[in-house]
């Protein structure tokens, strides 16, 4: 319409007064999203694990050291005492993810993790497996970053994941795989039966395309050195075919 109404010319006129200069949708939406953590800060607040997926200093287009130092900053808010169980593995999640984006960074990662924070991330950790107060995702997803991140875990720390592992019936598919694959990428000792029960489970729910699922259990397998059924051989060479 060529007619501009009263509170859209009052709009752009209070926008052209804007102090600040905005070269382009992604400057505006970069501004909007700092403009978010000030207020955060501001509030003593954590930021919301989405919000500091949607920051994520992708190597390839983010080459400021403190916008990344930044970003580990609001990270790490969250590996505090009193944190909860879903905090704490979304921020190793995060960790693990930012640590394969580039071989320097995971140097970094490892580094900061030998020099405590894992450690610190564990003692938080704990008393969440010990009371059973975690959920299939956040005991899967723990493990599978651990792997990522190729921290070793002692003989009695990995006892104490492996008790919370205890109700594969409630476990997805792509879970399952993801915790076995970290066992076998740690090589980690766990039981056979505690496999066969594993893959059995897998292979009653696994969908016919679930093709990321299948190759990473044959591969833990493999890896594990553990003996593959019949019946997950026949998945596999179904799977093949497909």
């Amino acid at each position: 319409p060529s007619i501009v109404t009263a509170k859209n010319s009052f709009l752009i006129r209070s926008f052209a007064k804007k102090s600040f200069r905005v070269d382009s949708y992604s400057e505006y939406s970069v501004q909007k999203k700092d403009n978010k953590r000030d207020t955060y800060r501001r509030k003593n607040l954590l930021i919301p694990y989405f919000e500091l997926k949607s920051r994520f200093p992708d190597p390839e287009r983010q080459k400021s050291p403190q916008v990344t130092k930044m970003w580990l900053s609001d990270v790490l808010m969250h590996v505090q005492p009193g944190a909860s169980a879903q905090h704490l593995v979304q921020a190793l999640s995060l960790l693990a993810k930012f640590a394969r984006s580039e071989s320097s960074r995971y140097i970094v990662i490892t580094k900061m993790l030998n020099d405590g924070l894992f450690d610190r991330w564990w003692s938080l950790m704990t008393p969440h497996f010990e009371s059973g107060n975690v959920n299939s995702f956040e005991v899967s997803n723990s493990m599978h970053s651990l792997g990522a991140l190729q921290c070793k875990l002692s003989e009695d720390q990995f006892k104490l994941w492996l008790s919370c592992t205890k109700g594969y019936r409630m476990w997805e598919t792509r879970e399952m795989s993801m915790a076995l694959w970290a066992v076998a990428k740690l090589k980690l000792p766990m039981p056979g039966e505690e496999i066969d029960t594993l893959v059995e489970k897998l292979l009653s729910c696994v969908a016919g395309n679930d093709h990321q699922a299948i190759a990473n259990t044959a591969w833990s397998l493999a890896t594990l050195q553990h003996p593959i059924s019949d019946a997950f051989q026949e998945k596999v060479e179904r799977f093949l075919i497909e």
